[in-house]
């Protein structure tokens, strides 16, 4: 996300040609990269991926499977 970030403030101070921005169409793919990565944020949040290891309350320690 930080670099969907960086490269869209490259363009606007002129450091990244507006050529290659139109070419390789940045600002797709740019704004593809923020979109996935919110996305899978979201998917961490809801812990489909990543979970986290709940401690047991018999004071087992929790085997992962």
């Amino acid at each position: 996300m930080v670099a969907a970030i960086l490269v869209i403030l490259f363009n606007f101070l002129g450091i990244i040609s507006h050529t290659v921005f139109k070419t390789y169409y940045l600002t797709f793919w740019m704004e593809t990269i923020a979109v996935e990565s919110f996305g899978f944020s979201w998917l961490v949040k809801a812990e489909v991926f990543l979970k986290d290891n709940v401690p047991s309350t018999d004071g087992q320690v929790p085997v992962p499977q």
